[in-house]
């Protein structure tokens, strides 16, 4: 026990050896974040609990001594089983955190309803503070002399750290996010908050003239496609200013090649060298049957050149599991003729 105090008063002395910057920013984020929420049950509570209350009394009070019993048994059966099920969710995400952190249960030294601190047992200090709902909202890092404060955000349980940002003109659903982006969709308006040496870059695109919202696919090739044009500016010119493709038409956009519906029956691929410059380009009357992560290798340079050199058409190629292949008819047998990893 002795030493599990004497762990405690290091990790509180560390922090507050933290700058006042780094505090001060956090605390007034979890605040902020503390009272909009708290505003947000009061009015909630005040418009709906006292209605419902006496509504339900009213209705269990009529009703047979055993029915009563029972519904109440049930409603309290059922409040314990939501409330186990949230509390593991939460544990789960805790668990989830822990593995990116690279720390493990054990190296708890404190928790509490607004703190979880963390202490290595080489000196790495990791102290997660929580929101009013109990989720991990930031994860401060002390290693030696340096300090760092990320955003701790999660997407289907899966965890990812990010700077400190301003969130206060977001909203809307997030329906994406990786280690450098978080996709927002609103009603009108998608914004995609981009991460580039820990500064965001804020893209609103326009929904208003986009016919497939409720296409889950379509509507995320859209917004991938938005932002690949933003970031190269290269790609931006050949495909928009110079070809006039809509975006809409786009199926794949990337920085060696481009995939997009040419007319209602045929499909063009553009390909790109290295200084994003157009050295060919091929119809299609469908797509290969690969998977579109196995483009990056279908339509990479080398794989391009022994197609043209060999006369193969892109159209037969196909996936085995982790691998693009080419069959051809030799004599009569079917060979796989070309096979290549993804």
């Amino acid at each position: 026990m002795e030493n599990k105090k004497d762990v405690l008063r290091v990790t509180m002395k560390d922090i507050n050896l933290l700058p006042d910057d780094f505090l001060i920013s956090s605390n007034a984020r979890t605040k902020n974040k503390v009272k909009a929420q708290t505003e947000e049950v009061k009015v909630t509570a005040s418009d709906d609990s006292s209605v419902q209350s006496e509504k339900v009394k009213e209705s269990v009070a009529a009703l047979p001594k055993n029915i009563k019993e029972n519904i109440l048994d049930s409603i309290q059966q059922n409040s314990g089983r939501a409330a186990s099920f949230i509390n593991s969710l939460k544990k789960e995400k805790i668990r989830n955190l822990e593995r990116l952190l690279s720390i493990d249960k054990k190296d708890l030294a404190f928790s509490s309803k607004k703190y979880y601190i963390y202490c290595t047992d080489s000196g790495r200090i990791v102290i997660v503070e929580r929101d009013i709902w109990g989720e991990p909202f930031t994860v401060t890092i002390k290693e030696g002399t340096d300090v760092s404060i990320k955003r701790s955000m999660f997407f289907d349980n899966e965890p990812f750290l990010f700077p400190i940002f301003n969130e206060k003109n977001l909203s809307g659903e997030i329906i994406y996010m990786n280690e450098n982006e978080i996709w927002y969709l609103g009603k009108e308006e998608a914004t995609l908050v981009l991460f580039k040496n820990d500064k965001p870059d804020f893209l609103k695109i326009s929904l208003k003239n986009f016919k497939n919202i409720n296409n889950k696919k379509a509507l995320h090739t859209y917004l991938d496609s938005h932002k690949m044009l933003y970031l190269d500016k290269k790609l931006h010119e050949i495909i928009v200013e110079q070809r006039n493709i809509p975006l809409e038409d786009i199926v794949r956009v990337r920085e060696g090649y481009a995939v997009y519906k040419n007319t209602s029956r045929t499909y063009k691929v553009l390909l790109f060298n290295e200084y994003r410059e157009l050295y060919d380009e091929y119809t299609f009357s469908k797509l290969p049957s690969v998977k579109e992560e196995g483009w990056d290798v279908l339509f990479s340079k080398d794989i391009v050149e022994y197609v043209k050199a060999n006369n193969y058409s892109f159209e037969n190629f196909r996936q085995d599991e982790g691998h693009i292949e080419y069959w051809q008819n030799i004599g009569t047998k079917r060979v796989c003729v070309l096979r290549c990893k993804i």
